[in-house]
């Protein structure tokens, strides 16, 4: 793989360790619509992106479940990956440009940052994005390339592929790991780390 200039993160289950919240999330979808809540081994097994169809397959309204998952995730704290930071100011000492393209709300990763001032700040930031592959796109055109966008889900992987540029897997999400290998991405990480390699001088 070429060496990345322009480095787009998914935030959610890639920056952020967030499983624990994305739970807590749906549960109070659940609750607020008068529905049992699920554990995690259930929320693996039924994961899926845009959250809208998580929603619809949990028998929810969407935009309502979005409303209170939102309301949830914003109001509890998630843990960075622990590489997270030490990718970012790799980006930051080597010029490489960071971006952020995530379906979850742009006040929630603000949020999340604001919790992490340690950690440098992305150069972009686009939040609540329903279509992935557009947005890429659209950011394609003014980045610097090589250009690579990493997720956690084969959702991340085809709309950086329908966008034209370089896709990376994460494992550790809430995706299951076969999913991630049969969306065939470029190239597979089990930690952001692994990343340093792969950037440009």
């Amino acid at each position: 793989m070429m060496k990345i200039r322009t480095l787009v993160l998914d935030w959610n289950g890639t920056v952020m360790d967030d499983a624990a919240r994305a739970l807590a999330g749906v549960n109070e979808a659940l609750r607020d619509q008068h529905l049992p809540p699920i554990t995690r081994a259930e929320l693996d097994a039924r994961y899926r992106q845009p959250i809208a169809e998580l929603f619809r397959d949990l028998g929810l309204e969407p935009d309502r479940a979005e409303t209170a998952w939102t309301a949830a995730v914003t109001a509890a704290s998630a843990p960075m990956r622990p590489t997270a930071p030490i990718l970012l100011r790799a980006c930051r000492e080597s010029g490489i440009t960071v971006g952020i393209v995530s379906s979850a709300a742009e006040h929630v990763i603000v949020e999340d940052l604001r919790r992490h001032p340690h950690v440098p700040a992305p150069d972009w930031v686009d939040g609540a994005i329903d279509d992935k592959a557009r947005c890429l796109s659209q950011r394609r055109h003014t980045a610097a390339e090589p250009m690579a966008y990493v997720g956690d889900a084969p959702h991340d992987i085809e709309a950086a592929r329908a966008a034209g540029i370089a896709a990376i897997a994460i494992r550790g999400g809430l995706a299951a790991p076969h999913a991630l290998e049969e969306s065939r991405p470029d190239l597979i990480i089990n930690d952001l780390a692994q990343l340093i390699d792969h950037l440009a001088d």
